[in-house]
């Protein structure tokens, strides 16, 4: 896994939003546990600065193709449809769906 401060930001208001943490009873220091854990144990790198445009649909995800990039990533998983169709040289992107079965080979 790689991380930087701006996804591990975005990991921590996602499960801090009251929707989702309401809905699977995270804890806020469940959330701290996680955070501390993502950056002990990924690939900790700088937050990509001014990443190249890639992301039609969303230009604050720009950073993500760049920091796989940055990391030497074979593959970015997501879930997020603004990824739908984009095709970067040297990187897959793929959803966890597919992802997982792979994991197991």
């Amino acid at each position: 896994m790689i991380a930087c401060p701006q996804l591990l930001g975005e990991v921590r208001k996602a499960l801090l939003d009251p929707r989702i943490s309401s809905r699977y009873n995270i804890t806020p220091d469940e959330v701290d546990k996680l955070c501390r854990r993502i950056k002990e144990e990924s690939i900790w790198l700088p937050d990509p600065i001014d990443p190249p445009r890639l992301v039609p649909a969303d230009r604050g995800d720009d950073y993500l193709i760049q920091l796989a990039k940055d990391g030497g990533a074979d593959i970015l998983v997501t879930r997020d449809h603004h990824f739908d169709g984009i095709v970067v040289p040297g990187l897959e992107i793929v959803s966890p769906r597919l992802i997982v079965p792979r994991l197991g080979t």
